[in-house]
């Protein structure tokens, strides 16, 4: 405080001319700005985060003539705002859209946690791609490696830790059987679809993860092919959705 204080000081006592006091100016809001970087918990929290400290400076730069600053029509973007961004997918995996809450409320939750999260990927430098994919087939669960419905990836990852599973009754009316989808345990309570906090909380962790690695083989869950299997001998598809035992009569979207 000391040193802004005397800075002050001598912004006082200079003389009135403008081309003495703008150096004097600038170098206080410098220590300023600095001050404020140093209190700000976001970007406190980030310090040490490599891709916090190569975000992009996006802005603009006013056209200048003799010192003044023209209106924002002269202004030109700053030469790193053109710096590419960094790629971020997330894969929202699910068996049925069209009769199952449970998936068309995690997608509503996805959709919110990404709304919520977007200032800050943005100036983390992410370009985010959201894939809705229907995993109405073995060959795409084995594709996507998918263990449960809905399941959510980022860049691959699974962003929730562990699968636990409950039963769908949807899924179960497509399949004409009993079904378990995914259930999911965040903060000592049990949801039948993910909290935003619990999907934010999920993106972040895995963040900076490398591209998961698809060495190991993959083996279909005995209840996938249980639905799979079902969805064949019933008639029915998570596309349009049916009662078993029928291809006419669909059953009515429970989204709202």
């Amino acid at each position: 405080m000391n040193g802004i204080a005397k800075n002050v000081k001598k912004l006082d006592t200079a003389p009135k001319g403008g081309d003495r006091r703008m150096p004097m100016i600038m170098k206080l809001a410098m220590v300023l700005a600095t001050a404020s970087v140093a209190w700000n918990p976001i970007l406190a929290a980030h310090a040490d985060d490599p891709a916090a400290q190569t975000v992009p400076c996006c802005g603009t730069k006013a056209s200048t003539t003799s010192g003044a600053a023209h209106s924002s029509s002269g202004s030109q973007p700053l030469p790193c705002c053109d710096a590419p961004k960094k790629s971020l997918v997330v894969d929202y995996l699910y068996l049925d859209m069209t009769t199952c809450e449970r998936c068309q409320s995690a997608d509503s939750s996805l959709k919110e946690a990404l709304g919520t999260m977007s200032g800050t990927l943005d100036a983390l430098g992410y370009a985010v791609k959201l894939n809705e994919v229907n995993i109405a087939s073995r060959e795409l669960a084995a594709k996507y490696r998918f263990v449960s419905s809905p399941t959510i990836h980022v860049n691959g990852i699974d962003i929730f830790n562990d699968v636990d599973e409950g039963d769908c009754t949807h899924c179960g009316t497509l399949s004409g059987g009993s079904v378990d989808c995914r259930v999911f345990m965040y903060e000592g309570k049990e949801y039948e679809q993910p909290p935003v906090a619990m999907i934010v909380d999920g993106i972040m962790r895995n963040l900076h993860k490398s591209p998961a690695k698809r060495d190991e083989p993959y083996t279909l869950p005995d209840n996938l092919e249980k639905f799979f299997s079902g969805v064949e001998s019933s008639g029915c598809s998570s596309d349009s959705g049916c009662i078993p035992g029928t291809t006419a009569e669909p059953v009515k979207n429970a989204r709202k």
